[in-house]
């Protein structure tokens, strides 16, 4: 189940699609995107440890991780399915964002946090880098599970 280009062309159908992800159970996500459980990996985001990342780059771009087989987040680093989106039209289909930090993915890019609706893009201007999706939470809950203060960068 991957999105169509004429869904990545509607950014508020692109958001819907991706918050429903959250939904879906996992032994579920393992069938539809065809992830061996054999390759599961046993890894950690940010501060959140002992996590389960299920992913299948060949079926999907975006990376599950769970915790036993509760959702905890999903990613998407894809350059390529990134592009494919515009992260001024994202934003403006997010509306006002509860904070905007610096990001860890470039010197010059920011996240925007919208906690109580579950995502975060990092973005600078047009171009995406990351996008998470996860359970709507606080702004201080989203800070001490997955925001990482971006290193000084060197000019």
């Amino acid at each position: 189940m991957k999105p169509d280009d004429s869904i990545l062309e509607n950014p508020e159908t692109q958001i819907e699609y991706w918050l429903s992800l959250r939904q879906i159970p996992r032994s579920q996500i393992e069938e539809q995107f065809d992830i061996d459980p054999e390759t599961v990996i046993r890894t950690s985001y940010s501060w959140e440890a002992e996590l389960e990342l299920l992913r299948n780059r060949t079926t999907h771009t975006g990376q599950f991780y769970f915790r036993d087989h509760t959702f905890i987040l999903y990613t998407i680093t894809s350059s390529s399915e990134l592009r494919k989106i515009s992260g001024t039209q994202l934003i403006r289909a997010l509306g006002e964002p509860t904070a905007i930090l610096p990001s860890r993915v470039g010197k010059r890019f920011k996240v925007y946090i919208y906690p109580e609706k579950g995502i975060a893009i990092s973005a600078e201007k047009d171009t995406l880098r990351l996008i998470e999706i996860f359970p709507s939470m606080s702004l201080e809950a989203y800070r001490a599970s997955f925001y990482q203060e971006p290193p000084t960068y060197i000019r």
